[in-house]
């Protein structure tokens, strides 16, 4: 049985928050990749209406299945209205389903359920994404006619399982994202220092402020609010527009660390298997950018033509180049 197989179907189900924890604590049964490898008709149940609860909360349509299972009619008309829901959702969505027969779910087990779940928790996955982070998904790379056959068994499962997600980061690889992280990191860090020399500044500013209306008290008596108070207002509005574009960093580095991890591994086995196509790329380097990147003469050319191909992470190797110039002239102060 497919290993792979298995860990992606697994790794969807905690994406979407599946707590294996309180689940094997509340039914004590184990809960882990390979649960399905032998008949396992209570996880099967538990499972799938966990992934028809999550479907319900990101689709406008309702999947309606029994719960709680109280007796063998209720088990019976529960496996049934999976089968019929199972086999609609096949048909609209962009995920491909293998055959969907009853015989298959009420095996519990083996490598047909494995690709059928597979599918199932993709699809879930997919509708998530839309729903919560409101992406805009783009086509998946060409793939060359030479490499067809080289990869046509790796792509059964990519295809499945990371389709969706791969449309959404093919200008991204597994290393550009290691150098966002380390650009966040080091943001963290200069938001720190700024929060704390704002915090100083602050009380400083205070006690100016105190010391220029023991000074100037006439004036200040015809004032309501002194200029330096008004700076200081101002101060403090930006270090709650700080604070909140942080915590919208956080949450941002939570999110897509989570999906990295889960996609990471596939792209590092084959960096090679994707070929993006010249005439879907439509890449054109301006001149002047080449006394800034000369590597870039290197890569690839300044203009690409419907007859050049570029590998995907070469691809992405461009778009973090671009990337570093970008941040290195923030940071010299030249936005132009």
């Amino acid at each position: 049985m497919d290993t792979r197989q298995r860990e992606l179907f697994f790794n969807n189900l905690l994406i979407l928050g599946f707590d294996k924890n309180a689940v094997q604590k509340e039914h004590r049964i184990t809960c882990d990749k390979d649960m399905f490898c032998v008949p396992n008709q209570k996880m099967f149940e538990i499972v799938t209406y966990f992934l028809f609860k999550k479907l319900n909360e990101v689709t406008k349509q309702e999947y309606i299945v029994p719960w709680p299972l109280l007796d063998r009619d209720q088990h019976r008309q529960f496996q049934k209205a999976c089968v019929n829901h199972l086999t609609n959702i096949a048909q609209e969505s962009n995920i491909k389903f293998p055959l969907i027969v009853p015989s298959v779910l009420s095996t519990f087990s083996g490598e047909r359920f494995y690709e059928l779940y597979l599918a199932f928790s993709t699809h879930v996955v997919e509708k998530s994404v839309r729903k919560n982070n409101n992406v805009s998904l783009i086509q998946r790379p060409s793939v060359a006619h030479h490499n067809s056959e080289d990869i046509i068994e790796t792509l059964k499962i990519l295809t499945i399982s990371s389709v969706e997600k791969l449309k959404e980061i093919q200008l991204f690889s597994y290393k550009h994202f290691e150098l966002l992280l380390k650009i966040a990191n080091n943001f963290i860090t200069l938001v720190q220092k700024l929060k704390s020399s704002l915090s100083s500044n602050s009380s400083l500013l205070q006690e100016k402020n105190m010391t220029l209306i023991s000074l100037f008290s006439e004036d200040a008596e015809k004032n309501d609010e002194s200029p330096l108070a008004k700076s200081m207002s101002k101060m403090l509005n930006y270090k709650k527009k700080m604070e909140e574009l942080w915590k919208q960093l956080e949450e941002f580095l939570t999110k897509e660390r989570k999906l990295w991890n889960y996609l990471s591994s596939a792209v590092e086995e084959n960096p090679e298997i994707f070929v993006l196509e010249g005439e879907l790329l439509k890449i054109s380097i301006d001149d002047n950018i080449k006394d800034y990147c000369p590597e870039l003469n290197e890569m690839c050319p300044l203009k690409t033509t419907e007859d050049d191909q570029i590998c995907l992470l070469k691809f992405l190797k461009i778009y973090c180049i671009f990337l570093n110039f970008y941040v290195n002239a923030v940071l010299k102060g030249n936005f132009r």
